[in-house]
C-alpha cells in the first residue's frame, strides 16, 4: 500500500496539476465520518480511468462523489483515501430531440439537464432529491427517487446505456445511445443504487418523454390514515393514472398547507395527486378525483394553482433533506403496494411524533424524525425492522445521526440477493477499492 505522499505523487503524474485537492481542499468531503487524503476532480472520462487505475495500483480506496446530496446514504466506507468528485463531468454529449434520446456526462445536474430538455418541450421525468445539486451519476448511484416514480418509474425505466469504470481499472459500455440499438443484457442496471461500489459512472444515455400539454394537482384532506389510503387506492385504480400520488401525515400536511389554499385540521392526513396528460384528459381525471375523494370521506379537496404546484411537489420530493429543515433520521419502509397502509400504520405506531410520507403505488413509506440522538435512532431502526419483517418488507436507514452511523447496517438484506451482490462486487471490483463497505452488509 502506497504512503500518502506516494499516492499524491502518482496522481500528479497521471493527471493535470489542477485536478488535486489536499489539506484544507478536502473540507466538506467527509464520507461516513472519514476524510480523504486527497480529492481528485477529473474533467474527462480518461481522467476518471487514470484515477481509478492509480487507486488500484496504490491500494487506495476511492469513493465517487456527485453533488453530495445523498452522501449520507449507506454504510460508512471501511477506508477512504481518495474522493473522486465527478461534478466537472457536466457536458450534454449528444441530444437528439427527434429520437427522444440524450447522452450526458455523469456530473451534469438534473436541473441543468431538465432545462436543456425543456427547450424542446421534453422531459426526463426523474426526480431525485435536491435536483439543483444532484448529479446524474450520483443520483443513479444512490437510487432515491421522488413522487414522480408513481407515474414514470425510476432510472431503470429511463436509462438505455451507460459508460463506467470498474474497480479493475477497465472502462466498460453497456446498452446504447439510441433505443433501437439497445440489445443484450442491461449490465448498466447493476450500477443503479450500488453507491459506486461496482464502478464509477461517467456517461449515461436516457430515453426521454414529451412534456404533457395538460397538468393539474389537487390536495384532499381526510380525518385519518385509513380514509386517505382508501382514496389513494381508488385513484390508482381509475382510468387516468396519476403522475404522482402521495399520502402525507399530519406533520407534513401542516407544512404543505402554507403552500396551498387548503386548511386541514391539525390531525388531518392529505392525499396529494398530480395528473399530466392531454388537457381534456387532465380535466376529466381531476373531476373524477374530486368525486372519489368526497366519496371516501374528504371534507375538502383543493386544486392547486399553477404557481403553487412546483412548491408543493418540490417540498414533497425534498422533505427532510433541505439545509433549512433537515431530518435527523430518515427511514424508508419498502414492501409491496398492497402493504403500504400497514407499513404507514407501523411507522406511526413506532414513532408517533415522526413525519410520514407514503407512496402507495410502489409500497414505500418514509419516516422523518426531526430530532433524535444516536440511541433513539438505533432503537427506531430496530423496531421498524422487527415490525416490517413479518410483512416481508425491509427498512432502509437512509439517514442517521453521525454517532449512529456504522452501528447498524443501513440495509436489511440477506439470502440470495446478498450473495448475488457479493458475486458482482468480486467480479467488478476484485481488489475492493471502490467505496469498500458502503453497500449492503459492508460490501
Amino acid at each position: 500500500m502506497a504512503t500518502a505522499d506516494q499516492l499524491i505523487q502518482r496522481l500528479q503524474d497521471a493527471l493535470p496539476g489542477d485536478r488535486l485537492r489536499t489539506g484544507a481542499g478536502t473540507d466538506g468531503y467527509d464520507v461516513g465520518g472519514l476524510r480523504p487524503r486527497v480529492v481528485v476532480v477529473p474533467h474527462s472520462a480518461d481522467e476518471v480511468l487514470a484515477s481509478v487505475r492509480v487507486a488500484r495500483e496504490s491500494g487506495a480506496p476511492l469513493v465517487p462523489w456527485g453533488g453530495g446530496t445523498c452522501i449520507d446514504l449507506g454504510n460508512p466506507p471501511a477506508r477512504c483515501e481518495i474522493v473522486l468528485d465527478c461534478s466537472h463531468l457536466d457536458t450534454l454529449v449528444e441530444y437528439e430531440p427527434a429520437d427522444l434520446t440524450a447522452t450526458v456526462q455523469a456530473g451534469m445536474t438534473f436541473a441543468a439537464l431538465d432545462a436543456k430538455l425543456a427547450e424542446h418541450q421534453q422531459t426526463l421525468a426523474l426526480d431525485p432529491p435536491l435536483p439543483g445539486r444532484a448529479t446524474v451519476g450520483g443520483a443513479l448511484s444512490a437510487g432515491l427517487w421522488g413522487p414522480l416514480r408513481t407515474g414514470y418509474g425510476t432510472a431503470r425505466d429511463r436509462v438505455i446505456g451507460m459508460r463506467a469504470v470498474l474497480g479493475t481499472g477497465r472502462a466498460v459500455h453497456s446498452g446504447g445511445r439510441v433505443v433501437k440499438n439497445v440489445s443484450g443484457y442491461d449490465l448498466h442496471k447493476a450500477f443503479l443504487g450500488a453507491l459506486g461500489t461496482l464502478g464509477v459512472i461517467v456517461e449515461v444515455s436516457f430515453k426521454l418523454l414529451p412534456q404533457p400539454r395538460g397538468r393539474s394537482a389537487l390536495v384532499a384532506s381526510f380525518a385519518d390514515l385509513e380514509h386517505a389510503m382508501s382514496a389513494a387506492r381508488d385513484a390508482l385504480r381509475a382510468a387516468a393514472q396519476p403522475a404522482m400520488l402521495e399520502v402525507v401525515g399530519p406533520d407534513v400536511a401542516r407544512r404543505l398547507a402554507a403552500r396551498t389554499r387548503s386548511d386541514p385540521d391539525e390531525a388531518a392526513w392529505l392525499v396529494v395527486v398530480a395528473y399530466a396528460h392531454a388537457a381534456g384528459a387532465v380535466q376529466r381525471a381531476s373531476r373524477d378525483f374530486v368525486r372519489l375523494a368526497h366519496a371516501a370521506g374528504s371534507p375538502e379537496v383543493s386544486a392547486l394553482e399553477p404557481h403553487q404546484r412546483p412548491a408543493v411537489l418540490d417540498a414533497l420530493r425534498d422533505y427532510g433533506r433541505t439545509e433549512a429543515e433537515p431530518a435527523a433520521v430518515i427511514v424508508s419502509l419498502r414492501g409491496r403496494a398492497a402493504q403500504c397502509e400497514a407499513l404507514a400504520q407501523l411507522a406511526r405506531r413506532v414513532a408517533p411524533a415522526a413525519a410520514v410520507i407514503a407512496t402507495p403505488a410502489v409500497g414505500i413509506v418514509r419516516l422523518y424524525a426531526a430530532d433524535a440522538d444516536a440511541e433513539q435512532a438505533l432503537r427506531l431502526v430496530h423496531s421498524l425492522r422487527e415490525g416490517a419483517r413479518p410483512l416481508g418488507a425491509v427498512a432502509l436507514a437512509e439517514r442517521l445521526p453521525r454517532a449512529a452511523v456504522g452501528r447498524v447496517d443501513a440495509w436489511d438484506v440477506s439470502g440470495a440477493d446478498l450473495e448475488l451482490m457479493r458475486r458482482l462486487k468480486a467480479a467488478y471490483d476484485p481488489d475492493g477499492i471502490l467505496a469498500p463497505g458502503r453497500h449492503v452488509a459492508g460490501i
